[in-house]
Parts: structure tokens; sequence; C-alpha cells
């Protein structure tokens, strides 16, 4: 059983055992929480979107060695 001790800021209660502080400020956390996942998200589609656009320079740079190909040869 965690038994806290609360401090002079309201969010914020003190664990007896291990002396930890803890965040008791439940919505607050469940937004930052939230928030970071949106972050992971962006950087995961922004990876995504640069990893395509690299296929896309490629398949551009095949094409024109094709074309090249059959226009000398």
């Amino acid at each position: 059983m965690i038994t806290l001790n609360r401090t002079e800021h309201p969010e914020y209660a003190r664990e007896r055992d291990s002396n930890a502080i803890l965040n008791m400020d439940t919505p607050s956390f469940i937004r930052y929480k939230d928030e970071r996942a949106k972050i992971l998200r962006m950087d995961q589609i922004a990876n995504e979107v640069q990893s395509m656009k690299n296929d896309m320079d490629d398949i551009k740079m095949l094409l024109q060695q094709l074309l090249d190909g059959k226009t000398n040869g």
C-alpha cells in the first residue's frame, strides 16, 4: 500500500517509503501523454514522407537512365 505525504503544491505528493515525488494532476498527465503521442506520430509521418521522396528520386533517376540508354544506344 502506498502512503502519501501531501506537499505545499496540491498537484504533487511524496511517497513515504521511497520519498519519490508523484504528480497527482491526472488530467494534466493525460494531456501530456496525448501531446507526446501526437509529436511521435508527426515524426513518424515526416520520416515516411522523406522516405517516399527518396524513393521517387530513385525512380526518376532510373527512368532518366532508361531514356538516356534508348537515345544513345
